[in-house]
């Protein structure tokens, strides 16, 4: 995952942020003062959200061009690609990413007010949804061909490579321990969700990478994510289990993130 999309993934993580490029989007132009307004922010806090859309792409800022004397106004205004994809494709896509935060965010307000309830729903609910093949976040069920290694070994790598493509594809870094049996997650493209509701957003992830692991056949189990465990960095542990044994640890409640 490159630093390109997880900045990207982590500036459409805010509400703030969407109604911002929503408000670039529909017009050409504005002032800070001018999205302040719209966006019922203070213009400090709405230059710092801005900030977050320049570093990931999708606004510019630069001043009007005048004619007459005075300080020219410094403009924003939403980027408008045409590298790889058409204008109109590249809106819609925008579009679909606005929307997929949106209703992230709709989906965290249902949690409740982080009791260990929602921990729980939470993580069932990730596990349900790595079932889901051909889904986003779905992983397909695989099994060692006839003829082929089935090694323990064999298995346990398959099992890491498909864990490590999943973590990658949401927009996550990706390390691998020399063991085998921790990955460290890096640059949370959900870390200013996490921030709000860690009970939720992690135990999601956990639930996660569980059922990506129960869809490939092989030894290793989820242990638990060991969240914020360094600045923007989370571990996922996993056991080795003799044979086709399965089954999670319960996990340890989550505790708040550290703030910046």
């Amino acid at each position: 995952m490159t630093a390109r999309r997880v900045n990207a993934y982590r500036a459409l993580a805010s509400a703030s942020r969407v109604t911002l490029l929503d408000a670039l989007q529909q017009r050409d132009g504005m002032t800070i003062t001018e999205l302040a307004e719209v966006s019922g922010l203070h213009t400090n806090t709405a230059r710092e959200h801005l900030g977050r859309l320049i570093d990931a792409g999708f606004v510019t800022c630069e001043p009007e061009e005048r004619h007459t004397r005075g300080r020219p106004r410094m403009l924003y205004r939403a980027v408008a690609r045409k590298d790889t994809v058409s204008a109109e494709t590249h809106e819609q896509r925008t579009k679909d990413a606005l929307a997929r935060a949106e209703l992230t965010r709709m989906l965290l307000a249902g949690f409740g007010t982080g009791t260990p309830e929602d921990a729980g729903r939470a993580r069932d609910l990730g596990a349900a949804a790595a079932q889901e093949h051909g889904s986003f976040l779905g992983a397909p069920a695989l099994t060692p061909a006839a003829g082929t290694d089935a090694s323990e070994a064999r298995l346990a790598q398959q099992q890491l490579d498909v864990l490590e493509d999943h973590f990658d594809q949401i927009g996550f870094e990706v390390d691998v321990d020399p063991e085998g049996l921790e990955l460290h997650l890096r640059h949370c493209p959900f870390y200013d969700l996490a921030r709000q509701r860690p009970e939720v957003v992690c135990r999601v992830h956990e639930g996660l990478a569980s059922g990506v692991l129960s869809r490939v056949c092989g030894p290793l189990t989820l242990e638990r994510i060991l969240p914020f465990v360094g600045p923007e960095h989370c571990i996922v542990r996993l056991n080795r289990q003799a044979g086709d044994a399965r089954g999670d640890e319960a996990s340890e409640p989550v505790g708040p993130p550290p703030l910046p």
